[in-house]
């Protein structure tokens, strides 16, 4: 799907001043040094200890390198950006989840080719209890990121962003969109709840949170 650019009907509904029109297009490995940290804030202390071994710079050092790579979890090729005033101020990492098996299997060798075997060892020791969460199934449309720059928040950007998802999903002809909200988060449940999406399965990972602050996740499901 194209850049999309939400017309002045969908501002007037949702009460958003004319100024703010944004366009929701394609990222582009440009984009790293803007989209990374967007999606580095939706994981909270996670990223940090998972990609930087509790270092915030190197974490996101290495997000920003998976930004810039195809075929991965968080690459460019996968991540639609909102801009506004020539800005990144939103973005959204999304694909079928038919697709999760293989984009994790290829971040696994790109991360090797990143961190250096040593390194990497460590990196898969920190990742394991990770492999317990159940994320999306096959049939499912996968939103893995949604993350909106604060100082952006509250213009609906967001609802923006999920209408677009919703709309890619079906021009995939798959019937669900799923997502993920860490255990705690009861705003961004709660946004998600007023949009249609209902919690289908609460996961907990009590390891994650001794070692990353990361206690687990709803998973979050609408029909569309």
């Amino acid at each position: 799907m194209s850049g999309w650019k939400p017309g002045l009907w969908y501002f007037r509904q949702h009460k958003m001043h004319k100024d703010n029109l944004s366009s929701i297009l394609p990222a582009c490995q440009a984009d790293y040094q803007t989209s990374a940290p967007l999606i580095a804030n939706t994981m909270t202390a996670l990223a940090d200890r998972l990609f930087g071994g509790g270092n915030p710079q190197k974490g996101l050092r290495v997000l920003q390198q998976l930004f810039i790579r195809r075929g991965n979890r968080f690459s460019f090729q996968f991540t639609d950006v909102v801009r506004t005033e020539g800005q990144v101020v939103g973005v959204a990492v999304s694909y079928p989840g038919k697709m999760l098996g293989r984009l994790g299997f290829s971040m696994a060798l790109q991360l090797w080719k990143i961190y250096g075997s040593l390194e990497f060892g460590r990196f898969v020791r920190r990742s394991l209890p990770l492999a317990e969460i159940r994320e999306a199934r096959v049939g499912d449309y996968f939103i893995n990121t949604l993350s909106v720059a604060p100082s952006w928040q509250g213009q609906c950007i967001g609802t923006a962003l999920l209408d677009f998802l919703e709309r890619k999903a079906k021009r995939l002809r798959l019937r669900t969109c799923a997502l993920s909200v860490d255990l705690g988060n009861h705003r961004a449940r709660s946004l998600y709840e007023r949009r249609g999406y209902e919690v289908v399965e609460t996961i907990e990972a009590k390891r994650l949170k001794a070692i990353g602050g990361f206690g687990g996740h709803h998973r979050m499901v609408k029909v569309i």
